[in-house]
């Protein structure tokens, strides 16, 4: 995973409060000490890579504010002030988070829930975005 500069992401845990919900989730931000951009995503939860402007850079994400058909869609666009003119809509993909793994389970099954409908199901893929889809597959 990439922050906005292109850089590798670091990886923390919140650690603040033990009776919140998010302590102990995993979070990615950018590793630049010295110049760090805005980039901040958690870890649990899957985002498909972002393209890449002219310049290089990590596209950043914005939501169209215009009334109209494609009001709150969301697109990716070049991050620097000088922008490039790169412009392309992000598909809206489910936002999934890991809640745990069933006890007991031979082979180890995780706990998902789609955070958009509310549904969970259980896979044993440990990949957040495949065991997604293979539960929309049974149900086709």
């Amino acid at each position: 995973m990439e922050c906005f500069h292109g850089k590798p992401a670091a990886c923390s845990t919140t650690a603040r409060d033990k009776l919140k919900d998010n302590y102990g989730r995993p979070f990615f931000t950018c590793s630049d000490r010295h110049d760090p951009c805005n980039f901040w995503q958690w870890g649990d939860i899957y985002e498909s890579p972002r393209p890449r402007c002219k310049h290089g850079m990590v596209c950043t994400v914005r939501k169209v504010k215009k009334e109209g058909p494609t009001q709150n869609n969301l697109f990716y666009c070049c991050p620097q002030i000088d922008s490039c003119g790169v412009f392309e809509w992000k598909e809206i993909e489910p936002r999934l988070a890991k809640t745990g793994f069933v006890l007991f389970s031979d082979p180890l099954e995780y706990r998902y829930k789609n955070e958009d409908t509310g549904e969970t199901f259980t896979s044993t893929n440990i990949n957040a975005k495949e065991a997604y889809e293979e539960f929309l597959k049974k149900y086709e």
